[in-house]
């Protein structure tokens, strides 16, 4: 039996806008594959295990996955009763709707990041009853359901933390490399996908202060660790926190810390010179 597939020609007025198919405890595809639309997957029951660009990762019932164009995946094994909800959309169509979210939200999403893979729990009874429904008015309904469970999912609180903010930490860890902290404030930019507008008013509302003066810690922090822990010369560690004058970064190095840098490794430092 082949997996019930349904065209939606009507939601949010696009033509063939997505398709939904119900496994219906049909095998899952083991082929390892990729393509070039959106691919939200929600186990209704069961368990299988999917490799995703080259990881494994389990999934069980209540659990949403997207993959994005581009993405490779594939089943490694499936429990007998699986049944899954694949909506497959339109690139374009997806990523229309996912502006309206913001810049953050299609961050997520970006090739850089793991896939988005959460457990939605009891939110998804109203899907599963309208999966299991097998009629063309179920399908719609579970199609409506999936897309007005993921927009709204991937913008609330995790941990605490609200999506832009759990971005920003996201980019401001990867703003400690080397590389990074040479190129400053381009890279932040680059890095979050925000304009400087408004990643400055999240870095003010998140770390109090101004986008140059948390780059400016940022760097300090990390020449701080380098000469106490290592046995770099002071030019190569001026250099790598993007500092061109040896002299410049001694200046503020002593201002910022009280100590020049040949004392406190001589003082603190770990490292032999």
């Amino acid at each position: 039996m082949e997996n019930i597939i349904y065209e939606f020609n009507k939601i949010a007025s696009a033509t063939d806008f997505c398709k939904l198919q119900i496994t219906a405890g049909r095998r899952l595809s083991d082929t390892y594959h990729s393509h070039d639309f959106y691919e939200i997957i929600l186990v209704i029951q069961g368990s299988f295990r999917h490799i995703i660009n080259g990881r494994e990762y389990t999934h069980n019932e209540g659990d949403l996955v997207i993959l994005r164009p581009g993405d490779s995946h594939g089943i490694k094994s499936q429990s007998k009763d699986t049944n899954v909800v694949c909506l497959s959309v339109k690139r374009t169509e997806f990523e229309k709707i996912a502006s309206a979210f913001g810049t953050e939200f299609l961050c997520d999403f970006s090739p850089d990041k793991e896939p988005l893979c959460r457990s939605i729990g009891k939110d998804f009874g109203l899907c599963r009853a309208c999966a299991l429904s097998a009629t063309d008015s179920g399908a719609d309904k579970c199609g409506r359901q999936l897309l007005g469970i993921v927009f709204p999912l991937c913008t609330e609180q995790d941990d605490g933390v609200s999506k832009p903010f759990s971005h920003l930490r996201s980019a401001s860890e990867k703003m400690k490399s080397e590389e990074n902290l040479r190129e400053g404030l381009t890279a932040f930019l680059r890095i979050s996908g925000y304009s400087h507008t408004h990643l400055a008013r999240l870095v003010k509302k998140e770390f109090g202060c101004t986008l140059h003066d948390y780059i400016f810690t940022l760097r300090l922090e990390e020449a701080y660790r380098r000469v106490v822990f290592t046995s770099e010369s002071f030019e190569s560690i001026s250099a790598c926190v993007g500092y061109e004058s040896f002299s410049h970064f001694c200046r503020i190095f002593k201002k910022h810390y009280g100590i020049t840098p040949s004392a406190l490794r001589k003082k603190h430092g770990f490292a032999t010179v």
